[in-house]
């Protein structure tokens, strides 16, 4: 659900999903657009929920 896919979609686009989310949430990419120090923690915790739900799926999908 975090990756707003079915467990069940192709694995290219679980990959493309999460590649976008990444890019969009990045702690980096968020601290150089300006934002504020807690924006920057909060990116940084999404980025790492979102890094966790992609190897989950990739464990129990087998695909790499």
């Amino acid at each position: 659900r975090l990756l707003g896919v079915r467990a069940d979609t192709d694995p290219q686009v679980i990959k493309r999903a999460y590649r976008r989310l990444l890019s969009k949430h990045h702690p980096d990419k968020q601290a150089g657009a300006g934002a504020t120090p807690s924006q920057v923690r909060e990116a940084t915790e999404r980025t790492r929920e979102l890094q966790n739900a992609y190897a989950l799926v990739r464990q129990r999908r087998g695909f790499r």
